[in-house]
């Protein structure tokens, strides 16, 4: 008994030293710079690096201030209108890449390319494709007789720009993580249904969207709040100052701008407090709407698709036995039986 709770004891220790690194990381430079954020957003600055403690002063400024509340409009519009077409793009391009065609290795490998790339060379390429005078995009509009499109100046469309850079940033990263969900799906489900009759797109709505669900969730939980931060993309894109970037600037860009450029980290920081509020308002609606789709088994799964199909009838044979035939038998093997002496063969 004591040599069992010594044993216990030592692999405590071992793996308390074997977390120990993680958790100092995590606990330095998570949840410190996170404690610091927040009480620097009950404090006014006041040169030179100094603060005061200035209580809700911040808050009660952050209620007022017309530029948060377009910040927040603006990041409100850029998750609705990013977050669903990542999801359906990155899940129809991991059904598309879980194929068996030929050269798939080299595709996946293209459409994971932006997710490898600096978000800054993707920002610069973007910047150069919307150019409105001299970028491809225009160039190809004019040539099929359409006119150039101010894509990074008019107020009206620049959230568009930054939506189709950020669904184009996000398929692949989010494409890996559901392929390796589609790939833990067996394949005996898919020939069954096929046999019983079964199209493509019966057996994504019957077996492969029930079956990935865990990892869908996982995804649009990460898109959410991937779409919630967003910064490189405005920060490299849209020049500061301008009617554009007051319609495009996110919460995360105007934490920024007030903590970095005009140097006011307490309001920054109360600024940069609103953003996980916003993250998990997110979070608990998407963890709402995918309740109703629960983790399952995968014999649950197959119950639940093969009911769900409606299918034609499989053809069945009736097999009538043959009594003559089978009496006639039985006597054969009790005759070799009594001469065997008795002894089954």
């Amino acid at each position: 008994m004591v040599r069992s709770r010594k044993y216990k004891k030592q692999h405590l220790i071992f793996g308390y030293l074997f977390i120990a690194p993680t958790a100092a990381g995590l606990f330095l430079l998570n949840i410190y710079p996170a404690i610091q954020t927040v009480v620097l957003s009950f404090r006014r600055s006041m040169g030179f690096g100094n603060t005061a403690f200035a209580g809700l002063e911040n808050y009660r400024r952050l209620l007022t201030d017309a530029e948060v509340w377009q910040s927040l409009l603006n990041t409100l519009f850029y998750v609705v209108l990013s977050v669903p077409a990542v999801i359906v793009l990155s899940l129809l391009t991991a059904v598309l890449m879980n194929q068996k065609i030929k050269g798939v290795s080299f595709y996946r490998t293209i459409y994971f390319l932006p997710v490898v790339a600096a978000p800054s060379a993707v920002a610069m390429l973007w910047r150069w494709l919307f150019n409105s005078e001299y970028g491809l995009i225009n160039l190809i509009l004019k040539k099929i007789g359409l006119p150039g499109v101010q894509w990074m100046t008019n107020p009206n469309i620049v959230i568009t720009t930054i939506v189709i850079v950020g669904i184009w940033s996000a398929i692949g990263y989010n494409m890996i993580l559901l392929l390796s969900g589609l790939q833990e799906i067996p394949v005996d489900y898919y020939e069954s249904t096929s046999i019983d009759g079964a199209n493509p797109i019966q057996q994504f709505f019957a077996i492969t969207l029930p079956l990935v669900t865990p990892t869908l969730f996982f995804v649009v939980v990460t898109t959410i709040i991937g779409a919630f931060q967003v910064f490189d993309v405005i920060f490299m894109m849209i020049e500061p100052g301008t009617d554009a970037m007051l319609h495009t600037e996110s919460l995360a860009y105007l934490f920024y701008k007030h903590a970095f450029i005009l140097n006011d980290k307490g309001y920054g920081s109360a600024i940069v407090v609103l953003l996980p509020k916003m993250s998990s308002t997110g979070w608990l609606i998407s963890s709402i709407n995918c309740s109703v789709a629960p983790d399952i088994s995968s014999e649950q799964a197959s119950i639940f698709a093969f009911s769900s199909l409606r299918l034609r009838e499989p053809t069945r044979v009736e097999v009538t036995p043959n009594r003559a035939a089978l009496d006639s038998g039985h006597s054969a093997r009790q005759t070799e039986i009594s001469r065997r002496g008795g002894i089954p063969a």
